[in-house]
């Protein structure tokens, strides 16, 4: 079974309770699977979840949230990137040189999923990445949408600007992997 590190619970809930209250914080988890919501009230940073508890709180976050912001996932993606980008992952983002910063990224897939890799790869001689996810053991949708935001982020922080994230593959929609392509000026 695929497994989620804690910290990716921790810090959607983080956000939420910051961006909107513990009321609309309340009224997502509610919406989740009792078991799933149970298993949320004792997550450790550092320990590993089924991933079906951070598939259910995507899909929960995206049902009650969407119609205050229509762009949640994306967003939670982009202040994902912020926060690891600028806290404790700051050694993989190298400002004013987009190429290298993604070339360092690729490598925190790991570090909150245990199936699948993120793979990215640098167009030579344009502002250009491909970003490809495979085998992961529990592809959503909501997922994706939050990749999209956390790619697009990633990007201007390591300088890019006009950054545009486009979904060309999904394996929710039966291609083989997921893959996204980001472009900047």
């Amino acid at each position: 079974m695929a497994k989620v590190k804690g910290v990716a619970l921790m810090s959607r809930s983080a956000v939420i309770k910051e961006r909107f209250g513990v009321d609309l914080l309340n009224s997502v988890l509610e919406a989740m699977k009792p078991q799933n919501r149970d298993s949320l009230s004792s997550v450790i940073a550092s320990s590993w979840y089924d991933e079906d508890i951070y598939k259910d709180f995507n899909q929960s976050i995206k049902k009650v949230l969407s119609p205050k912001d229509p762009q949640i996932l994306e967003h939670l993606g982009a202040m994902s990137a912020e926060a690891g980008l600028k806290g404790v992952y700051s050694s993989k983002l190298k400002e004013g040189d987009v190429l290298s910063t993604l070339a360092r990224c690729s490598s925190l897939w790991k570090m909150f999923h245990d199936t699948g890799e993120l793979e990215v790869n640098v167009v030579e001689g344009e502002n250009r990445a491909v970003f490809t996810v495979k085998g992961y053991g529990m592809p959503h949708v909501e997922s994706c949408i939050n990749l999209l935001g956390w790619g697009k982020r990633m990007v201007e922080l390591a300088g890019g600007s006009n950054v545009r994230v486009t979904k060309k593959k999904c394996e929710c929609k039966g291609d083989e992997y997921c893959e996204m392509v980001a472009e900047w000026d």
